[in-house]
């Protein structure tokens, strides 16, 4: 009788490998023939398929090995005899695995165990073999397991585990070498020709569909006695669970599986593709409460290729979400779930949804896309159950049902589970078939489904590929396309792409220049692999240098990213939950009702204004979405939000997203740089700063009482100051920092011993006192200069001093206005310099040595300005950690006679205050003043309507005024501005109480070169008027008091027609306030 010609090919395909395969469990060769001989004549070649499950069919027809063998073992050169000492099942295992290639899904399936069971038989062999030690710890455990299937899986704890880093690389190479040993061993034997008669003979003599007599353990009675026996066996261990409750067994035909381990296999495969022959089809219905959806989940994917997928989510005929792999070398993606999945959709990204987004990736990286799809948004709702049941207490009710309807049911109850879980499991595979949950409800016991799996069918091959089930849209017509750029930097929320994305530390050195703080955690928290910031605004230049443009740091979302975990932060207004708040360290949460178990939203609220630091203003608040955390887990998290830093990025600077690549050598020096000036923890940074500022010769012509009297604030200043930082938070805990002259006059001091700040100006002569605030950001790292312009000039000196040179065209802003000028070249209007030099010089090992400000006629891009002029340097005489301070060092006694002026709130003078209802008129505005307004009268038409602008409030605070400049004035309540547009050019006039607006005066440098006392006459009297002009010609200033009325006038047009203004000062009246408010 002829061969069936299926068993003939297979027998031509895989008789040799499965001998080899027969050696490596049994090497006695005659056993091994026999053993592939019995298996061959098990199957039933009539009805059998040849596909690609046939050699798994095999192995698993593979008759037991003898307990009780004779003949002593045989052995292969080389293979190392620890090899040997492993079980049967295990040789096997690991032949499958090094030399056919095998995954463990397939082993799995070979042997008849579950994925869970293969994977710990293949490592506990690997390791015993190795003699390689392993952990004891789970996660590590776990870590070792996931890599034998994903060479990437777990990065998260490979990268917080050292002795896994260690050991993985240990194992991996002892892998490779064993694998080159059993390939020399048994690689090129081939099967017997006796085997090979033996298999022909056997179909000859028998027939296809029948095979003589079986041996003895294949015989009809003996597995009907083997079957009453396991039954027997099975009801006596299960009547002993039910007497020892609770139970947290089943039985699984010839082994025990504890519930703990049917979770952890479930949550090990849901996101894997199991072997089927052709393409995979599954549906789930998933159920949400927020948002309320119902919908229905379809994956089509390749087994041979998982890159080749189609996944989707429908609501009734509604494509939700819908993405497609050709397993070659394109994605497509569409989605109106970003909104509700991945935190509140940023500028740029709101244009892609419902397009229909392409990228050219690779077929590994399609593979990942789809992974990522089953850890987020609603893919994941049935990982999410499985992780909170994981941690709660577990219980088996046993399995019910049969055949593809069998299910194995576990319940699940626990501090962070509403009520209680019902999970049902395929008693086989343990994978998860549906998640039922039981809770109250007003005294009533109401039962929801959120996942069910409701179709699990195979499509063949061909009639995949003719009727385009794996690329087809299920929409009526396929939404406009778009070419995304690459990287896809956030699988599970692929919308947003790198045209979103900020530079975080160009970010961080603009602070200062762009407004607001940029809140975050200060490390990657486990589970997280990388980060980035996303936001509007250019990457390569955030600050713009204060100009417009400027990024604004409270629009900015950072978002931490990892395989089954994503957190995202947002600066937001006062939004508060309907739940309790609950208090994580210095915040408040509120948390939001959610319709997914591990998806968290809220509203972060620090409990202290104060500490909100500067540009933060009213949007005090910071919203959180937190997917694949618990609220136990999350909270602590939270509780370390802070103002992100230089130092934070420098620690972890490759898991952070970088849209617009630093130079590698800025990039190499920057971490230098910013690593040199790491805070040491329980250490004390004591420095001291030598400061010599220019002092322009104009002013001490200056003869005005409306301006710094020359002198106040000397040229060369000595600032030493102490500081404790704390490193995990980067805030500073204490820190004092005294500002001397030549001849040790105190100048300026602040002190903080961690529960009162206090702070001295000699100016003034008085010291303010305020409740610590324990969250002020450390300084900013040198470093920041760096970024903030992308034309330095580097010079490396013969001891590795290292010299940076930037360039720059006056005016030059970025000096405090109080007691010294804004701009450079207001040091330098007397020589008439128009460029300016900055100049930073390092120390080899890091840290800053000195900084330098240069004015120049000129620069020249080939060689350094001709001449230099120096305007202000710093010079850092000690740089130093001490390893102790005493608490003396953080105090300081002021001069005798300074005066105790009470609070001072710290963000007062630098956070614009927010403006009122403006006024209709001017008499409404002078019914919102405390003090007369003064105003052209409306029948002067060269005057007539003015643009008002009046604070919200008005005091006359005392500690705020002697810390203040007239800059400030308007912030503080105590002036009203009034703007004209006159034909000669524009008209800008600040009026209040003379004492107060006189002492603001005198407190600020002068923007003028020249004044001039003349008398005019205003109402009939002789009034004093003080007439400036600064460097340019269209830039003048007019002061004079009438009535205990301050004017402080600016005008902007040509000096020859300030005379036109001073013509018509005699035409301003007071203002009568209206009687309607």
């Amino acid at each position: 009788m002829s061969i069936p010609q299926n068993a003939d090919r297979a027998r031509n395909r895989y008789a040799a490998v499965l001998y080899r395969s027969a050696l490596l469990r049994d090497p006695d060769a005659t056993r091994a023939g026999q053993a592939i001989i019995t298996a061959w004549s098990h199957l039933d070649w009539d009805i059998l398929p040849l596909d690609d499950q046939i050699e798994l069919r095999l192995i698993a027809a593979l008759p037991p090995i003898p307990r009780f063998r004779w003949k002593r073992r045989a052995s292969f050169a080389p293979i190392p005899a620890s090899f040997w000492t492993l079980s049967p099942p295990t040789r096997l295992a690991l032949g499958l695995r090094l030399l056919r290639g095998m995954g463990s899904p397939a082993i799995a399936r070979a042997l008849n165990l579950s994925l869970l069971e293969t994977q710990n038989l293949l490592l506990d062999g690997l390791l015993r073999s190795s003699g390689i030690t392993c952990s004891s710890d789970l996660e590590c455990r776990h870590c070792m397991l996931a890599r034998l299937d994903d060479a990437s899986g777990e990065r998260a704890h490979l990268l917080n585990c050292a002795h896994c880093r260690e050991t993985i690389p240990q194992l991996e190479r002892y892998e490779a070498e064993l694998a080159q040993q059993l390939g020399r061993a048994v690689g090129s034997i081939g099967l017997p020709h006796a085997v090979d008669d033996a298999l022909v003979a056997t179909f000859r003599t028998t027939g296809s569909g029948k095979r003589g007599e079986a041996p003895l353990w294949q015989r009809p009675f003996v597995w009907q006695v083997t079957t009453v026996g396991l039954v027997v066996l099975g009801l006596a261990l299960l009547f002993r669970s039910h007497t020892n409750r609770p139970a947290v067994s089943v039985m699984l035909g010839d082994r025990v599986a504890s519930a703990k381990v049917i979770i952890d296999d479930a949550r090990r495969q849901y996101d894997t593709v199991p072997v089927v022959s052709g393409i995979l089809h599954r549906r789930w219905a998933i159920n949400l409460d927020r948002p309320q959806l119902s919908l229905q989940a379809d994956e089509w994917v390749d087994p041979q290729q998982p890159g080749r997928h189609r996944m989707q989510l429908m609501t009734d005929q509604n494509t939700r979400e819908w993405q497609v792999g050709d397993g070659a070398e394109e994605l497509r993606y569409v989605s109106s779930l970003a909104p509700w999945f991945c935190g509140i959709v940023p500028p740029g990204v709101d244009i892609h949804n419902s397009q229909q987004n392409i990228w050219h990736i690779a077929a590994q990286e399609q593979a990942e896309m789809r992974q990522a799809r089953w850890h987020h948004g609603p893919w994941a709702i049935g990982l999410q159950y499985l992780d909170l049941a994981a941690a709660g207490q577990l219980r088996s009710l046993g399995t019910a049902g049969d055949g593809s309807d069998a299910a194995l049911t576990i319940s699940a109850e626990g501090p962070a589970i509403d009520g209680t879980l019902l999970l049902r499991f395929d008693p086989v595979s343990h994978a998860l078939k549906e998640v039922r949950q039981l809770r109250t409800n007003n005294g009533q016991t109401e039962e929801r489904v959120p996942w069910r799996l409701v179709l699990n069918a195979t499509i063949d091959r061909d009639q995949a590929q003719q009727t385009g089930i794996l690329i087809r849209y299920p929409g009526d017509a396929l939404p406009d396309s778009v070419q995304r750029a690459l990287p896809i930097i956030d699988r599970a929320c692929p919308l947003t792409g790198p045209e979103q994305a900020q530079s975080l530390p160009r970010l961080l050195a603009s602070q200062g220049q762009a407004s607001g703080q940029l809140w975050g955690l200060p490390t990657l928290p486990l589970g997280i692999d990388r980060a980035m910031i996303i936001g509007p605004g250019d990457p390569a230049n955030p600050g713009n240098h204060g100009g417009p443009g400027a990024s604004d740091l409270n629009t900015m979302r950072i978002v931490y990213i990892g395989a089954t975990k994503r957190l995202v932060l947002m600066p937001g207004g006062q939004q508060f939950g309907i739940n309790q708040p609950a208090q994580t360290g210095p915040w408040q949460i509120s948390f939001f009702p959610s319709g997914m178990p591990t998806i968290l939203r809220g509203t972060l609220q620090h409990t202290s204004t104060v500490q909100l630091g500067r540009g933060f203003g009213q949007r005090n608040g910071i919203r959180v979405q937190a997917e694949g955390w618990t609220k136990e887990e999350l909270l602590p998290l939270l509780a370390s939000v802070r103002p992100l830093s230089l130092e934070d990025w420098a620690r972890s600077p490759d898991r952070f997203y970088e849209p617009v690549p630093l130079d590698p050598t800025l990039r190499e020096r920057l971490l230098h740089i910013i690593n040199a000036s790491q805070p040491q923890a329980e250490r004390i940074h004591h420095r001291v700063v030598l400061t010599t500022t220019r002092q322009n010769p104009a002013e001490v012509t200056l003869t005005d009482p409306y301006h710094l009297p020359t002198g106040k604030w000397p040229p060369v200043r000595r600032v030493e100051s102490w500081s404790e930082v704390d490193p995990t938070s980067g805030t500073t805990l204490r820190w004092r920092e005294v500002s001397t002259d030549t001849q040790g006059r105190s100048l300026t001091a602040e002190w903080n011993d961690g529960q009162v700040l206090h702070s001295y100006t000699a100016v003034s002569n008085s010291v303010i006192t305020e409740t610590a605030s324990s969250a002020i950001s450390a300084p900013l790292n040198p470093a920041a200069d760096l970024l903030r312009n992308t034309d330095w000039q580097w010079t490396t000196q013969a001891d590795g001093t290292l010299i940076a040179e930037h360039a720059q065209v006056l005016p030059w802003q970025g000096f405090d206005g109080l007691y010294q000028p804004w701009t450079l070249d207001d040091w330098t209007t007397d020589l008439g310099l128009r460029h300016g030099i900055e100049r930073l010089i390092f120390n080899a090992d890091g840290t800053l040595q000195a900084r330098e400000i240069l004015a120049a006629p000129r620069t020249n891009a080939q060689s350094a300005p001709v001449t230099t002029v120096l305007v202000h340097r710093e010079v850092v005489l000690q740089d130093e950690w001490l390893p102790t301070a005493s608490d003396a060092s953080f105090t300081w006694n002021a001069d005798p006679g300074a005066v105790e002026i009470g609070r001072f709130a710290l963000d007062s003078l630098s956070t614009p205050q927010a403006l009122g209802p403006q006024p209709h008129s001017l008499e409404e505005a002078a019914a919102a003043v405390p003090f007369p307004i003064w105003a052209w009268s409306r029948n002067n038409s060269t005057f007539a309507g003015p643009a008002s602008n009046v604070p919200s409030q008005f005091a006359n605070d005392e500690p705020l005024l002697g810390r203040a400049s007239i800059e400030q004035a308007l912030n503080l309540g105590v002036a009203v501005q009034l703007r004209y547009d006159l034909p000669y050019g524009p008209l800008e006039l600040l009026e209040g109480p003379s004492p107060v607006l006189r002492r603001l005066l005198q407190q600020t440098a002068p923007r003028w070169t020249t004044s001039e006392p003349r008398q005019v006459t205003i109402h009939g009297q002789s009034h004093e008027l003080w007439i400036m002009d600064g460097k340019s010609s269209n830039n003048s200033w007019l002061v004079f008091e009438l009535d205990q009325t301050l004017f402080f006038m600016h005008f902007g047009g040509p000096p020859a027609d300030v005379q036109a203004v001073i013509d018509h000062l005699g035409d301003l009246q007071v203002v009568t306030p209206s009687q309607h408010t």
